[in-house]
């Protein structure tokens, strides 16, 4: 019997030894010698930490972003490799608190002398001030103070610390123009820009850490930050920036509802809540994205100025559960949990058919050119479009062949070409149309550089499905022959067909001969018939 390490088993000795004492007639029995062989489990084991980055910020100013990485980790360094761990499902949920203090400023009872740039006239001694005065030459007024009247020692809020500052008269240089200095400030009443929150991590303020969970820190009342594109009183002054692994719900629906290695945005959920799009295994090495997710969450940045003294909150709530209690989310999105549970969107059925088969796809014949048996996708190319569909479809062809670009000699790229437009005619004629097409995957389908002496043996620009790709059909690329590790008996049909490739000279662009070898042929000189290619969800 296999042990595999994440299936629960259960062993009846017992009834392995009735099985073999009723298995045959037995002639004579020997009891003498016996030994008993014991199997038991071992209780499975987590591990799964919120992993952050970020450092206490006293005096945040408007554009300054603020490191606050979020990341999960099944794992530590120094868990016992010989215990057994689970996988583990994730699943985040932040909220917000913001409070903002009101703020009114005390000022000096008289003006003071300031420059032509707004600046105050301060000196350290008395005596520079007195200097100051004399320098001026003011004519004597009947109602002009006297010198060390007019000198006043004091410290305004913002000194550092007690400087001369000379009051102004109406006739001196920017005499009605004499500022007050402020002296202090009041108020600092702090109240949520969201009514009826209140603070419940007040000492946070001055405590650098809660080694206890404080009395009465009831956090879980803060807003839940939401992502359902409706704005909130926090957006006015808080904007984050998160990591690159992060997806909409949207574009994880456009994807085929495939597990994938990113954050998955709830889009449609009063709780705000993003989910890790696959298992995360467990490991003593943090290995992203396998063990450890990259951050969802990576900075964030104060946009606007608060009037007063703000105190800015994200609280970060963590749900981990084994592949069993994902029933326990009954409040979360049922088609992740579906997915994460193993029950993904099915499939096109392939029954028992392996690469090199041939299969039917809306009404057209496919060969099975690579298989995901983790992902259940696949990559299959069709057979060449014959003459007669591509002339309901208008297309300029000659017996079923086309020109790689009808209007130039030399390879301008597989966007700007006529084969492009052609697959493109096709997949909206009789793909798009078809019930098949649910199973179609959104891809992205780039195209290697001109390089004559390698042209033949690139991979570095094979066709994957992404989210963000385009559902479609397209023309395979030398990269996907040579990254899928396509062999030439599964490519061949007897015909030449178009690559999206350039070839090895400037006029040329990659072909598969009749024999599925790799040659190239002039895009205008030319003519090759058209293989449409696609990605698809699969199932057995």
């Amino acid at each position: 019997m296999i042990l595999t390490r994440k299936k629960k088993a259960t062993f009846t000795t017992g009834a392995i030894a009735i099985a073999l004492l009723l298995s045959g007639s037995l002639a004579w029995q020997n009891l003498n010698q016996h030994k008993n062989n014991s199997f038991s489990t071992a209780n499975f084991e987590h591990h799964i930490v919120l992993v952050e980055n970020f450092t206490e910020v006293t005096n945040w100013k408007k554009g300054e972003a603020v490191t606050k990485s979020v990341a999960v980790r099944n794992g530590e360094d120094n868990n016992d490799t010989n215990a057994i761990y689970q996988d583990g499902f994730i699943r985040l949920q932040f909220k917000e608190y913001m409070e903002i203090g009101s703020r009114e400023y005390v000022y000096t009872r008289h003006r003071y002398m300031i420059d032509t740039q707004g600046n105050f006239y301060r000196f350290d001694t008395k005596e520079a001030a007195e200097s100051f005065l004399a320098t001026l030459n003011l004519t004597d007024h009947d109602y002009d103070l006297e010198d060390d009247q007019r000198i006043e020692k004091l410290k305004g809020y913002f000194d550092k610390q007690e400087y001369y500052y000379i009051r102004t008269q109406a006739h001196d240089p920017n005499g009605q123009y004499g500022n007050y200095i402020v002296t202090g400030i009041t108020g600092d009443d702090m109240t949520s820009i969201v009514d009826g929150v209140e603070n419940h991590a007040d000492s946070s303020r001055t405590d650098k850490q809660h080694d206890v969970k404080p009395a009465q820190n009831d956090q879980s009342t803060y807003t839940i930050k939401k992502w359902d594109g409706v704005e909130s009183p926090f957006d006015e002054y808080v904007k984050w920036q998160l990591g690159s692994e992060v997806i909409t719900l949207q574009e994880w629906i456009a994807g085929g509802k495939q597990p994938v290695a990113k954050w998955i945005i709830d889009t449609n959920s009063d709780q705000g809540y993003v989910y890790w799009g696959q298992a995360l295994e467990h490991s003593n090495v943090a290995k992203i994205p396998s063990t450890m997710t990259p951050n969802f969450l990576e900075s964030v940045t104060l946009v606007k100025q608060p009037t007063g003294t703000a105190n800015y909150q994200i609280n970060v709530s963590m749900d981990a559960v084994s592949q069993d209690d994902l029933k326990l989310w009954i409040d979360g999105n049922p088609d992740i949990i579906d997915m994460l549970g193993g029950d993904q969107t099915p499939g096109f059925s392939i029954d028992d058919k392996g690469v090199g088969d041939k299969i039917i796809f809306a009404d057209h014949e496919y060969t099975i050119e690579y298989i995901d048996e983790k992902n259940r996708t696949a990559l299959i190319l069709g057979d060449f479009i014959p003459g007669n569909i591509l002339n309901e479809m208008n297309i300029i062809n000659y017996g079923g062949e086309i020109r790689y670009i009808l209007t130039n000699d030399e390879y301008d790229g597989y966007e700007e070409s006529y084969l492009k437009q052609v697959i493109d005619k096709f997949y909206e004629v009789k793909v798009s149309t078809h019930e098949d097409n649910v199973f179609v995957l959104p891809a992205i389908f780039q195209v290697e550089g001109f390089d004559p002496s390698n042209w033949n043996v690139k991979n570095d620009k094979f066709s994957y499905i992404h989210e963000n790709g385009l559902k479609t059909a397209f023309a395979l690329a030398v990269s996907d022959i040579n990254y899928y590790k396509m062999t030439d008996v599964y490519l061949a049909d007897g015909t030449g067909s178009w690559l999206r490739s350039p070839g090895g000279d400037v006029d040329q662009a990659g072909t598969i001969y009749t024999d599925g070898k790799l040659y190239a042929g002039q895009v205008f000189n030319h003519i090759n018939l058209v293989r449409p290619a696609l990605w698809i969800s699969i199932d057995r």
